[in-house]
């Protein structure tokens, strides 16, 4: 995801933030202050180049309860919508209710947005990221890591999507529409050859 291509407004100042959150009986926290001063009124491409708006105006701050607690619309692409909570943990959940995604925070839901932009790309069972990238010589990129999803590539953090190899690690619904969560591990490649060489190499290391 390209974010700060556009700008549909200016994002709100500090006092019109506290009016929008009060107006809307909205939780006064620091993270949805934050959102707004940083990204509000950007729009980017999210999947499939869907339109991804951010912000705390228009259709959101809607806010639905996520493993009990309160969380707050922030962004959203149809169907999808990111809820945030106090603490800026940001969860994708869609119009009927599925649950994708999760990150430590809205920053780095975005850079792992525009990171895994991969035109092909192989899953592998189990969480494996660690004992791949040993395998693969892959280096960790920090600055899309967190409690939920783990990424190594060619050339660390300044990898560049369009060659080399992506390795993510991440907890997500074992399917469509499944509660259940388990980690898996995804290979991610724009070169054919270098997927197939990453995947025949990775595969090998695990037998």
């Amino acid at each position: 995801m390209s974010v700060g291509a556009a700008r549909s407004r200016a994002p709100l100042g500090r006092a019109q933030v506290e009016r929008v959150l009060e107006e809307r009986g909205l939780p006064r926290w620091e993270a949805l202050a934050r959102v707004e001063a940083r990204y509000g009124g950007i729009a980017g491409e999210g999947d499939d180049g869907r339109e991804l708006v951010l912000g705390i105006t228009g259709a959101f701050g809607a806010t639905r309860a996520i493993d009990g607690r309160k969380h707050v619309l922030v962004a959203g692409y149809s169907p999808i919508g990111w809820f945030m909570d106090e603490a800026g943990r940001v969860v994708e959940i869609d119009d009927l209710g599925e649950r994708f995604y999760e990150s430590d925070s809205i920053e780095h839901r975005i850079e792992q947005l525009a990171l895994f932009d991969a035109g092909g790309s192989q899953q592998l069972s189990g969480q494996l990221g660690e004992e791949l990238a040993a395998a693969l010589g892959l280096d960790p990129i920090p600055e899309t890591s967190d409690s939920f999803q783990r990424y190594w590539g060619s050339g660390g953090s300044a990898y560049e999507h369009g060659s080399g190899v992506l390795l993510c690690e991440c907890f997500t619904p074992s399917d469509y529409g499944a509660h259940d969560r388990v980690w898996s591990t995804w290979l991610s490649s724009r070169s054919e050859r270098d997927l197939a060489m990453a995947v025949a190499k990775a595969s090998a290391s695990m037998k």
